[in-house]
């Protein structure tokens, strides 16, 4: 995700499909979601240097750095969204996340345009997701449960 303070890997495939999408839609505001830190660099700090940098320079990159996890990152961008009015989002993730993060999204009451970052995987890699995701569906709900 993170190597050396720059993007890599999926996170660099959500920020290219983000600015693909911002240009194609004239999209004004992004919001860049997470505060975990990868090797002392705070995931939405790192995105917003490589929007500052590749990113289309209409669209200005707002931080939300509290979220640890996407569930996290649906409850603090929802707050944040809320406060400014916004109501319908276009949610960039990676593929096989999507719908997870859609879920969670839409349960904190933003209506969501999903833009998928996509990559080719081959069936294990494919398979592995899955189980991780629905492992982590699994997680969300007991949570929620809990509330």
């Amino acid at each position: 995700r993170v190597h050396e303070g720059r993007a890599r890997g999926a996170l660099l495939r959500r920020l290219e499909r983000a600015a693909e999408a911002a240009r194609e839609l004239g999209v004004h505001s992004v919001l860049m979601s997470g505060g975990k830190a990868w090797q002392g660099h705070v995931e939405a700090r790192v995105m917003a240097d490589w929007w500052l940098e590749h990113g289309p320079t209409s669209a200005t990159a707002f931080l939300e750095t509290q979220s640890q996890n996407t569930r996290e990152n649906a409850r603090e961008s929802a707050r944040w969204l809320a406060e400014r009015g916004v109501e319908r989002i276009g949610l960039v993730t990676c593929d096989f996340h999507m719908a997870r993060a859609r879920r969670l999204f839409v349960r904190q009451g933003v209506e969501v345009v999903t833009l998928r970052a996509h990559k080719t995987r081959s069936v294990f890699e494919r398979a592995r997701l899955f189980w991780r995701e629905l492992g982590a569906s699994c997680l969300d709900r007991f949570q929620e449960s809990r509330r």
